[in-house]
C-alpha cells in the first residue's frame, strides 16, 4: 500500500466495536456532503482488526487508543463518581469517552487544524468555516453555564467553594460533541493537565471529558454559531413536530438525547441510513464538491432561527420528559393501561 501523505487538516471521530457502524455513517456524512478535503482519522478503542479493514481500505488513518487511565485508577474514580453520571455513564463508556483526550497529544501538531465530532451526528454541510479557527472554539452547551457542567455542590462544599473562587460558574460552557482547534495551542503536558482536572472535580463532574475541557479553556474559547452543532430533542408525543425538525437547517445534527438517528422510530433515520449505505463509495482520494456551503449570513441567519426554535420549544422538552417519567411509572405499575394509551 502507498504511504498516505498527510494533509493539512484532520476530522476525528471515536467509536469502540459497537459504534463501527455509527463511525461509517459519520465519515460518509462528511465526504458526500461536506467535501471534506482533509485527513480523516477514527480514534479506535478495542475494536477488531477485522472491523478495522474497511476503514483502512478506505484510507481512513487508525489510532488505536489504550486507556487513558489504568483499570485500578479508573475504579477508583468511577466509584467516586456521583450517582446520576453513573447511571448515565458505565465504566467502559467512560474509558472510551476519555481517549479523546489524545488529540491533545504532540503527535497530533503534524496538522494545523482538527475537527471532532460524536459519532452520534449526521453532517449536512460544508464544514471548511471551521478550518480558519485560530485557539479552541466550539458551540453552547444546550445547559449552557459552566455551574451546569458540576453535581452534587451541597455534598461537596469545600470543592464548590473552591471552585467559586478561581472562577466565574455563571460563564457560558460548550459542548464537546463538536469542537475544533488549531494545534498551536497544546503543549507536551496539555494531556497532563486535562487529567489533573479530572482528578480534582471527580466527584462532582457531571460531563467528564467537557468538564474538564471547559475548565482548560476557560475564558479562552471561541463560541461557534449553533448551526455547526445543533441538538435535536426528539418529542415523544408529537411525529408533526419531529418531522418539522428533520427538515431544519443545519450544517450537523447532533443527537444528544436517548433517541438516535439509528433508531428506525427517529424521523432522521432514512437520511442517516442513505449516508451509511454509501459508506461503501467513498473514495478519499477523491474529494467530492460540498453538498451545501452557507455563507457567513445563512450561518448567522439559520443559527438565529435555531436559537429561537430551541427557545419556544424548551417548555414542549420539559412537558415532554415528564409525560416521559409518567409513562415509566405507568408502564411499570399499570401495564394494561399503559398500552391502551399508547394504542
Amino acid at each position: 500500500m502507498k504511504t498516505t501523505k498527510i494533509r493539512k487538516n484532520l476530522l476525528v471521530t471515536l467509536a469502540d466495536r459497537n459504534y463501527v457502524g455509527q463511525a461509517k455513517q459519520l465519515f460518509s456524512s462528511v465526504y458526500w456532503n461536506a467535501g471534506w478535503k482533509g485527513d480523516y482519522m477514527l480514534l479506535a478503542y478495542k475494536i477488531s482488526e477485522n472491523d478495522l479493514k474497511w476503514f483502512k481500505e478506505k484510507r481512513i488513518l487508525i489510532t488505536n487508543c489504550k486507556p487513558i487511565y489504568s483499570e485500578k485508577k479508573l475504579k477508583g474514580l468511577y466509584r467516586e463518581y456521583p450517582t446520576p453520571t453513573k447511571k448515565q455513564y458505565s465504566l467502559n463508556c467512560l474509558n472510551i469517552i476519555l481517549n479523546k483526550l489524545y488529540l491533545f497529544a504532540p503527535e497530533f501538531k503534524k496538522w494545523k487544524n482538527i475537527i471532532f465530532l460524536d459519532t452520534d451526528i449526521i453532517v449536512r454541510a460544508s464544514l471548511d468555516d471551521l478550518i480558519e479557527i485560530k485557539g479552541f472554539a466550539a458551540v453552547t452547551d444546550s445547559t449552557p453555564k459552566l455551574k451546569d457542567q458540576f453535581i452534587n455542590p451541597k455534598r461537596n462544599k469545600v470543592l464548590f467553594n473552591k471552585l467559586k473562587k478561581k472562577y466565574n460558574l455563571n460563564e457560558k460552557a460548550f459542548n464537546s460533541g463538536v469542537f475544533v482547534f488549531s494545534t498551536d495551542i497544546t503543549k507536551k503536558d496539555t494531556i497532563s493537565k486535562l487529567k489533573k482536572i479530572l482528578e480534582i472535580h471527580n466527584k462532582i463532574n457531571k460531563r467528564n471529558d467537557q468538564l474538564s475541557l471547559n475548565i482548560l479553556f476557560y475564558k479562552k474559547w471561541i463560541e461557534l454559531p449553533l448551526i455547526f452543532n445543533w441538538y435535536y430533542h426528539h418529542i415523544g408525543f408529537s411525529t408533526i413536530l419531529n418531522k418539522k425538525n428533520s427538515n431544519t437547517k443545519s450544517i450537523t445534527v447532533h443527537f444528544t438525547g436517548n433517541m438516535k438517528p439509528w433508531n428506525p422510530n427517529c424521523p432522521f433515520y432514512k437520511e442517516w441510513k442513505n449516508n451509511l449505505e454509501k459508506a461503501d463509495l467513498i473514495n478519499i482520494g477523491k474529494p467530492q464538491e460540498p453538498r451545501k456551503k452557507f455563507t457567513k449570513k445563512e450561518i448567522e441567519k439559520y443559527s438565529k432561527i435555531l436559537k429561537r426554535k430551541n427557545f419556544l420549544y424548551a417548555p414542549i422538552w420539559t412537558i415532554d420528559k415528564i409525560l416521559g417519567v409518567i409513562g415509566i411509572f405507568l408502564k411499570k405499575h399499570f401495564p394494561r393501561l399503559y398500552f391502551e394509551l399508547k394504542k
